[in-house]
């Protein structure tokens, strides 16, 4: 995060997926990229797959600490 700091960019976090849809409606046209930390919970993955439907093609970094084997699903 501080790295995003000591740039000219803004950096937003979203705690549930429910707030980061919130931000997205609001905010989509200035956003540069997401990094969506895709765990065990469904949200993140929820939120994943809604990011591939905007119309926006915003890049999307994912983050996780779930085994390769559990994301082959999701690739």
């Amino acid at each position: 995060m501080a790295a995003a700091l000591d740039c000219s960019r803004g950096l937003h976090l979203a705690s549930s997926a429910p707030e980061a849809f919130a931000k997205i409606q609001r905010e989509l046209g200035g956003v540069d990229m997401f990094i969506v930390d895709v765990d065990s919970d469904v949200h993140g993955v929820t939120l994943l797959n809604a990011l591939g439907f905007c119309a926006d093609r915003v890049p999307v970094v994912v983050v996780t600490s779930l085994e390769q084997a559990d994301m082959e699903p999701i690739a």
